[in-house]
């Protein structure tokens, strides 16, 4: 690397992003001087909240739609010089500029961008996959899913982003809530019931974020890695269904995940009273510098569809065809071949065989992905003229439900799989709390779907309200353990950046220092005289 260009990633734009085949922005061939002439044929078009695109980025790879001969080719990439590397002037037929303050992240340098008939050669095309002759010819090569790639590898990215944005928070919130007493018995706050439960909740699903963090995202670049250059591999149908398995476990993860880190922030906020209302206390930021992982890198609406139209794609073919393509779909198939059976799980198999948990959320997701599947069929047939389109969003709701029980089954599964990996060695009773912390999640997830677990007739009603005592009952039992898995993340004092969440607990006297060394919060203010003085010394 020598550092002569600084880039910037081009595809969002003002009026498009997740649909990207619906993108405006041109890129059209000329025949007769070899090159591409890139176009904003609308305001709508112009790129938008594109990264250092605003100030500072010299050079862009802009996604754009490829016409060659009039004909429209689809979405590209092509490599598009924006400033004078020499004097940071734009470069003719290129306008851009900040987007301006933001809810978070203001440090980053966010930018449009609109394009007025800007010519680049032909080379700049990226043409890997596919090629545009100096006659005209459009040349395309190896396998069609190679175009996920970028967006798979983006969307894992969010996984360590979700992991230190709600780690922090729950960090914080369970050091204060160990050291605020509370009532006149001067409890911790931790000890109570509904406190205790939620926070270790959500510091479950930070360890299992965390166990993602480290085997998912390196698993798929060295599949990546292992593939991309080999043409034999990369066009084996083997390839285009593999990708398209990172596809659907990347964006459920990315889509229900980052909901999961919205709201564990927003009670982290609460956990801490009125003090989460200080800038000092971290919180604030932490959800403003969130909030873009919930449409940064594809909306999660979106990414959490196309999870449902995945299933719904293996539901149609289980019921004309009983057959898993690969080891991923095998559990969706068990439990479509088990969609009669009444059998219900024991006691023992619900609440500590973490075989059959894993087996219920499989019955459970396929239960909903048939009687939807059905209902939709139906309503073809009653409604003929309806358009596809329309019959999905009637059925969306119960799409995204069942999306998500598929989606938390894989996190689950990969936990698991992290922790036969990594847990087995240790003591028992630091298996027994990563177990706990597995049962926590699992246990709230399934209590979230009890309406539908009552409704096919997977549990009994006195199974869910053992249910619930068991979430409690869990909560309780990893309550001793609570600063350990704060330590256990190794968030430093300086990352955290809050005094409430002060490793050593001595959070009143750094929360004290940090606001009285506010250079501007105490001694007589210089508006005293003008604005004060002469309202507390009226004669009126």
């Amino acid at each position: 690397l020598n550092y002569k260009v600084y880039g910037a990633f081009g595809m969002t734009e003002l009026g498009n992003s997740s649909y990207l085949r619906g993108l405006e922005t041109m890129a059209t061939f000329d025949e007769e001087n070899d090159s591409f002439i890139i176009h904003s044929p609308t305001i709508t078009s112009a790129k938008w909240w594109i990264g250092g695109s605003g100030q500072t980025s010299t050079h862009m790879i802009v996604l754009a739609q490829l016409f060659v001969k009039q004909k429209n080719h689809g979405v590209h990439w092509f490599l598009v010089p924006l400033r004078d590397p020499d004097t940071g002037r734009f470069l003719p037929g290129i306008r851009t500029g900040a987007v301006g303050a933001k809810v978070g992240r203001n440090g980053l340098d966010n930018g449009w961008i609109l394009f007025s008939h800007v010519k680049i050669p032909r080379r700049n095309m990226l043409q890997k996959f596919t090629k545009v002759l100096p006659n005209g010819e459009v040349q395309s090569y190896g396998n069609p899913t190679i175009s996920y790639l970028t967006l798979i590898g983006e969307r894992l990215a969010t996984i360590p982003v979700i992991e230190i944005h709600v780690g922090i928070a729950a960090t914080i919130a369970i050091r204060y809530q160990m050291a605020r007493l509370q009532g006149p018995s001067r409890f911790k706050i931790l000890d109570f019931q509904v406190q205790n439960t939620n926070l270790m909740r959500i510091m479950s699903g930070v360890y299992m974020v965390k166990a993602l963090s480290s085997n998912l995202v390196n698993e798929y670049h060295d599949f990546l890695h292992s593939h991309i250059d080999n043409e034999s591999l990369r066009n084996s149908p083997a390839f285009g269904i593999r990708v398209q398995e990172y596809h659907v476990i990347a964006a459920g993860i990315k889509a229900y995940m980052g909901w999961w880190g919205s709201d564990s922030l927003e009670y982290c906020r609460r956990a801490l009273g009125g003090h989460a209302f200080s800038a000092y206390n971290a919180i604030g930021g932490l959800i403003g510098d969130y909030a873009v992982i919930t449409t940064g890198g594809g909306d999660n609406f979106v990414l959490a569809q196309q999870v449902a139209r995945y299933l719904m794609q293996m539901t149609r073919q289980f019921m004309k065809k009983p057959e898993a393509r690969t080891p991923f779909t095998q559990h969706m198939l068990e439990a479509f071949q088990q969609l009669s059976s009444r059998k219900l799980l024991t006691n023992s198999q619900l609440f500590e065989d973490e075989s059959f948990q894993l087996s219920l959320m499989s019955r459970l997701s396929m239960h909903m992905c048939v009687a939807i599947t059905k209902s939709m069929q139906q309503s073809k047939i009653r409604q003929k003229n309806r358009h596809d389109s329309s019959i999905w969003n009637d059925h969306q709701l119960e799409l995204l439900a069942a999306a998500e029980v598929f989606s938390f089954r894989i996190m689950f599964s990969r936990y698991l799989d992290w922790c036969e990996k990594h847990v087995i060695d240790c003591s028992p009773e630091i298996a027994f709390v990563f177990t706990s912390l597995f049962r926590m999640m699992y246990f709230s997830t399934m209590i979230k779907f009890a309406d539908r677990l009552l409704s096919y007739h997977l549990v009994t009603s006195q199974q869910l309200v053992a249910l619930r005592q068991k979430l409690t009952e869990t909560a309780s039992a990893l309550r001793p353990y609570a600063i350990m898995l704060t330590d256990g993340l190794h968030l430093s004092d300086t990352l955290i950046k809050a005094p409430l969440g002060a490793y050593d607990g001595n959070i009143y006297e750094k929360y004290f220092s940090v606001v009285k060394s506010n250079p501007n919060g105490s001694g007589t203010p210089s508006y005293w005289m003008d604005s004060v003085h002469g309202m507390v010394n009226s004669k009126l």
